[in-house]
């Protein structure tokens, strides 16, 4: 589970909120990656979601840590997001606690011939 709270969100609530979610799923004994999102508040109402989009305010500043070494912080304050029913930026935006089921599975299908064709040359090339 992925639990984000935002200020004025009561984390002892979202804490037994979450831990409810954790053993419900694992007695379903069928793992699943969760990301809910708490708005202010203590008791809320519940919505399965699909995720939103957050658009970032586009800004790089260069930072010094207290160690002195430089790291980029990406992002800028401001944050908005279009509006998309069902999505949990929307219940967030309506004071209810958005539950969206996630999937890890990055590979993308479609481009696996393309490589399996690139890693041939690459390696044809290598060995030659």
């Amino acid at each position: 589970v992925a639990a984000s709270a935002a200020a004025g969100a009561s984390f002892e609530a979202a804490a037994q909120v979450v831990a409810r979610l954790v053993e419900r799923t694992a007695a379903e004994k069928r793992p699943l990656l969760y990301n809910v999102n708490f708005p202010p508040g203590d008791r809320w109402v519940l919505r399965a979601t699909r995720l939103g989009r957050r658009i970032y305010e586009e800004s790089v500043e260069f930072r010094r840590d207290p160690r002195e070494r430089e790291y980029l912080w990406i992002g800028g304050a401001g944050v908005t997001h279009r509006p998309l029913a069902g999505a949990d930026t929307e219940a967030f935006d309506q004071g209810v606690v958005g539950i969206t089921p996630l999937v890890l599975d990055l590979w993308s299908r479609g481009e696996q011939e393309r490589v399996e064709a690139l890693t041939e040359d690459v390696e044809s090339a290598t060995t030659a």
